[in-house]
């Protein structure tokens, strides 16, 4: 019990100093932790997470994806994306489309990036049901939902090449489901 004490009174000593944006990165990061330990050899927890990387991976359309995330924004009232990310979509044909993936606090958006952005499939968070991850190297990952209606995705156009992000999707996806039970609004 005192070494538990301990433990916690150092934890706390460590993180009590991080910004708002730092802690929940660190939040997320426990949460991926939790959920993935042993499934996956590479979580990315040694890197920081940076959660919007259509920005970043592709430059040349940044302005586009802004631009369509800036009025779904007004549209749907969200208050921040967690995370979005260039995406290889597979559908139940086995016909792999290149989409990107845009998750704010709300909503989850599928996007045609050859068509600047335009909004193709928008699924409320409450409707996301549950997550499947790959254990192997690739970045494929499931999104469950209510209606059955799944979304096959692998992320890609990673910045370098072999970054993963399944563990940042999946720990920032989990943190935030865990704040939102804390303050009853789940």
């Amino acid at each position: 019990m005192l070494l538990d004490v301990s433990f916690r009174w150092w934890a706390w000593t460590k993180i009590k100093g991080l910004s708002p944006e730092e802690t929940l990165q660190v939040r997320a990061k426990v949460a991926s932790l939790e959920a993935l330990k042993g499934q996956r050899a590479d979580l990315g927890l040694q890197r920081a997470w940076e959660g919007n990387y259509v920005k970043r991976d592709s430059p040349d359309t940044a302005s586009s994806f802004t631009l369509v995330s800036s009025e779904l924004q007004r549209k749907d009232k969200f208050m921040r994306v967690l995370f979005s990310c260039n995406v290889r979509k597979i559908n139940r044909f086995h016909k792999a489309e290149d989409r990107a993936l845009l998750i704010t606090d709300r909503h989850l958006y599928k996007m045609d990036p050859l068509r600047q952005y335009k909004p193709m499939k928008n699924i409320p968070l409450y409707n996301v049901t549950g997550l499947s991850v790959s254990p192997g190297k690739d970045q494929l990952i499931v999104f469950h939902t209510k209606d059955s209606r799944d979304l096959v995705v692998c992320l890609q156009g990673m910045v370098p090449a072999n970054e993963s992000r399944i563990g940042e999707l999946v720990g920032t996806l989990l943190s935030h489901f865990k704040r939102l039970a804390i303050m009853g609004k789940w």
